[in-house]
Formats: structure tokens, C-alpha cells, sequence
């Protein structure tokens, strides 16, 4: 690990940013030039999400009589989109349950419902993610009962919730067509009984999860077996991740599959089905580790850097709750294709840990996001009590807010903070697509009887400095495969095949 910064006392740091008067508890605290210029949304109250700009005024806001499901989105069409929960009584139970997903044009007005709640069959919870072609990937509950699990191996005498992602076609005001589904049971291995199905050497097949793999506080009486709580789209390569709090992993699967490849263990670009093509954070889950190799714990929001970011790209990040609320960013053994290299015998890499990580001192070991923005700044935020910052590479905190708004909307200044969480912090830039034709005025504070504050908004979104680095490295033939030049706003991506001859190509 590369870098690695303690805060133990936050918020006297983020105090003497400002010289905020002695009062202030909530609302913004600093706003340095380095802070990346854009407008942040977040859920306020559980039922409210607002957009505010980077003084911590807000410019937008959604009101709904229906509680979030824990994340929010702006589509490019300027849309709000997330999950709700629904209130029914499907038998599924537990953090970050939801049932449904709910759209909202930039006036309020619900455009699209669709319930993904059914009783013994399946439950969305925590996240949604929009693909480039306006479908919605949903992560959800599936159902197998105490029977079915015993007849798989698992050593356990309750019903299992698997963790299935559906992506679903929206169809009307409320409907939908599932056009692809994924489910974790078609990818399970167990090593107890040789007359059961799914019998194998766990050490010996990574692409597969244990039947018995329980983590930490995934005892083998839970239903909720893995407990994901983020979804993650890689357009470059059609793939998907996805987050375990329980099992302290994150896996990759191939979305370009079909539904009935999804389930088995071959097909789609790579060539593997539905099994993971990637895992990474307790290789002990898969008997390649001891819980000394174990990078994460507990945590939450993995996230993809996409290919054309200056300095990350390629990357992963993470907020890794157990590690003193850690934002870990870490460069996957990946190929160019998209594929990942794997010594058999071995855990996946990278073996060292976090290439950068960050300790923010948020102690709650629920929710919390890390987002990587185009400056090479990370922004977290803590879902217990909403507070949010920005970091730069340097680990200096550049940006600083607090929510201030509990279960009953927006609270004083200088009130306590009781209730103030947001599961996750977004930032959009000022020149994202769906802002276009759309106000975006600062309105003031959201606190009532906010204190007056010199804050000034900083209009340059400069991305990282410029960065050459190597992606990927072509074993047979030992030259770059895959090499990134940036230059202000001119991306090169060069190619060299191993005879002498490149190929480059700018966006």
C-alpha cells in the first residue's frame, strides 16, 4: 500500500476550513479550488433527494411520499431514478430493502414504476444501475428454501436468499420486460457431500462461490446469505460488478450472455457463462487465503473507473467500512479484452492490497460510498450520518458538507444532527447531459437559519494531471498492450501488437 492517512479528529479539521462561527453543525464547512467543480445529489429524510452545488446551496429537489430504497441517480434525459420501498410482504427482510424502482422527470412527476417484489421468488434491494441503452440493471433477492439449499449442500436449516441482477426493459408507466437475469445459485460449489450436486475442490474452481462460505456475519443460519449492496456497469467490456459485504468480496460476471448462459458455465465474450470472472477481498472464501489476506471488511460501493480517466482509469474503488472507513483504489489484473489473468492455485490479484487508500475516521459500518471524480478526487460519504468530503491524491480534504436534513426535512443550524444519513454522495458535472435546458440556480442553504459564509464556486473541472501509464501487459510477448497518453482534453490509446507495429487512436 502505497498511501495511507488517519483522521482521527474530523471535524475540528473541517471547522477551521471556514471560520465557521462555533455554532454551525450542519451544511457546507469547506470548498477549496481543488474541489472538482459540479453538483452533488444525495437522499435527505429518506423520502427527499437534492442537488446542490459545490457552496452547498441547492440548485434542484425531488420530494416523493415514497421512501428511498438507499440510491439515486440523474439519467442523461435529466430524469430521477431510484429504488423504493414498497411495503409488501414478500418474506424478505433487511438492510437496504426495497421492492421497487421509481422515475421522476425534473418537475417531480412520476414517468415509471416498476415493482420487482414476489413473495418466495425475488426482492430488489440497495442498488439499480441505468445501461447506455436506458434498461435497468436491478439487484435483488432470489428465493431457495431450506429444502433446496440442504439438497445443495449447504450446511444450513433455513431458506437462502441468492443474490440475483435482472436487467429489466422499461415498458409504460409501470411495467417492464426482464430481458437478462443472473442468479449466484447457477455458480455454487460445496465440499460435503460427494453424493450432492455441485461437489468439487473449492480451492480448485475461484469462478464458482462456496455453498458454506459465510464471511464474517454471514453465519450459516442467515438467509441473507451475501447481503450485496452495490451494482456496477463496465460498458468497455459489457461485464458487471458487484459488492459483498458479508462474503468482504467483489466479483465480475459477463453481461454479454444470454439468460440461459447466465446460468450455466459457458458462453458470452469470455467465454464462461455466468460464473465470475473476477473476485477480489478474502481470497479465504475460496480456500486460497487465511484471514490475514483479507483487504476488505464489510464494505460497500464498488465502483469502475471508466477507460478514459486520466489518471484511474481501469481501476476500482471501494469504501472499505472495517478498515476505519478506507476509500481503496486498486488496479485489477486485467487484459485488454477485458479479460483477467489468473494463476490457478493462487488468489487474484493485485496481492498486496489497496494501491491508494484514504481513512476518512467515519466509523459506521453501514452503507457508505466512494466515488471517484474526473480529477482524480475521491468523494465519500458516511450513510449514518451524512457527512461527506472530497480527497485528493495528495489526501487532502478539498470539499466538506454536512447534511442537514433528518427524518422530518431540513433541520437549524447549530441543531444537533440526529437522523441526517445518506446511503451514498453523486457528483455530476455542470456540462452532464441531462442539465442540459435545465435551472440550475442556487436557491440557498438547505439548512433553516443558515450562517452567512464566504464561499465562492470555483468553475474550472480540470481532470487529473497528465498521465502515461501502461493498462495491460502482453505476456507471450512481454510489450504494452494497452497505453493511455492524455493531454488536455486529448486521449491517445496506442496498441502495440508484439511485431514492431502500434496502432493509435485519440478521442
Amino acid at each position: 500500500m502505497q498511501f495511507l492517512k488517519i483522521i482521527p479528529i474530523l471535524i475540528c479539521l473541517c471547522f477551521s476550513s471556514f471560520n465557521a462561527k462555533a455554532q454551525q453543525t450542519v451544511g457546507l464547512f469547506l470548498n477549496d479550488e481543488a474541489s472538482f467543480n459540479g453538483y452533488t445529489l444525495f437522499i435527505g429524510g429518506g423520502y427527499d433527494t437534492y442537488l446542490i452545488d459545490n457552496c452547498g446551496e441547492q440548485v434542484h429537489h425531488w420530494t416523493s411520499t415514497m421512501r428511498a430504497g438507499l440510491t439515486a441517480y440523474i439519467t442523461p434525459e435529466g430524469n430521477l431514478i431510484r429504488p423504493i420501498v414498497t411495503n409488501e410482504n414478500t418474506g424478505f427482510s433487511g438492510g437496504g430493502i426495497g421492492g421497487g424502482v421509481m422515475m421522476q422527470d425534473w418537475e417531480g412527476n412520476v414517468i415509471w414504476t416498476y415493482d420487482h417484489a414476489q413473495s418466495n421468488s425475488h426482492h430488489q434491494h440497495h442498488d439499480i444501475e441505468v445501461l447506455p441503452n436506458g434498461n435497468i440493471l436491478i439487484l435483488a433477492w432470489s428465493y431457495r428454501s431450506a429444502i433446496e439449499a440442504q439438497q445443495a449442500g449447504r450446511n444450513s436449516v433455513n431458506a437462502v436468499w441468492p443474490t440475483e441482477i435482472v436487467e429489466i426493459e422499461p415498458v409504460g408507466l409501470d411495467g417492464g420486460n426482464v430481458v437478462w437475469r443472473w442468479d449466484l445459485w447457477d455458480h455454487i460449489i460445496q465440499d460435503v457431500d460427494p453424493a450432492l450436486p455441485n461437489y468439487g475442490v473449492v480451492s480448485e474452481h475461484p469462478e464458482l462461490i462456496n455453498v458454506n462460505a459465510f464471511g464474517n456475519g454471514g453465519g450459516s443460519g442467515s438467509s441473507d446469505w451475501i447481503h450485496a449492496n452495490s451494482v456496477d456497469y463496465i460498458p468497455e467490456f459489457d461485464l458487471i460488478c458487484f459488492s459483498s459485504k458479508k462474503m468482504n468480496e467483489m466479483y465480475v460476471i459477463d453481461h454479454s450472455t444470454t439468460t440461459s448462459e447466465a446460468s450455466g458455465h459457458v458462453g458470452g465474450n469470455y467465454g464462461k457463462g455466468g460464473d465470475f470472472l473476477y473476485r477480489w477481498g478474502n481470497p479465504e472464501i475460496y480456500d486460497q487465503g487465511t484471514a490475514a489476506d483479507r483487504i476488505f471488511f464489510g464494505q460497500h460501493d464498488v465502483s469502475w473507473v471508466p477507460l478514459d480517466h486520466p489518471t484511474h482509469g481501469g481501476k476500482f474503488t471501494a469504501y472499505n467500512n472495517g478498515a476505519q472507513g478506507r476509500l481503496d483504489i486498486w488496479t485489477p489484473p486485467m487484459n485488454a479484452d477485458g479479460s483477467f489473468e489468473y494463476t490457478p492455485g493462487t488468489a487474484y490479484g493485485p496481492n498486496d492490497g489497496a494501491e491508494w487508500a484514504y481513512q476518512t475516521g467515519f466509523t459506521t459500518g453501514v452503507g457508505c460510498s466512494a466515488r471517484m471524480m474526473p480529477n482524480g478526487n475521491m468523494l465519500a460519504c458516511s450513510s449514518s450520518t451524512g457527512e461527506m468530503m472530497e480527497i485528493n491524491p495528495d489526501l487532502e480534504m478539498v470539499w466538506h458538507y454536512q447534511s442537514p436534513v433528518g427524518i422530518n426535512g431540513p433541520v437549524e443550524q447549530g441543531s444537533g444532527q440526529t437522523n441526517n444519513g445518506s446511503f451514498r454522495a453523486e457528483r455530476y458535472a455542470p456540462d452532464y447531459e441531462g442539465f442540459a435546458g435545465r435551472e440550475l440556480t442556487p436557491e440557498g442553504p438547505i439548512e433553516l437559519n443558515p450562517i452567512d459564509i464566504d464561499c465562492s464556486i470555483f468553475t474550472a473541472t480540470e481532470t487529473a494531471p497528465n498521465a502515461n501509464f501502461i493498462f495491460a501487459f502482453d505476456q507471450e510477448y512481454g510489450s504494452v498492450l494497452f497505453e493511455n497518453t492524455s493531454s488536455g482534453n486529448v486521449t491517445s490509446w496506442s496498441w502495440d501488437f508484439g511485431d514492431g507495429n502500434t496502432s493509435t487512436e485519440e478521442n
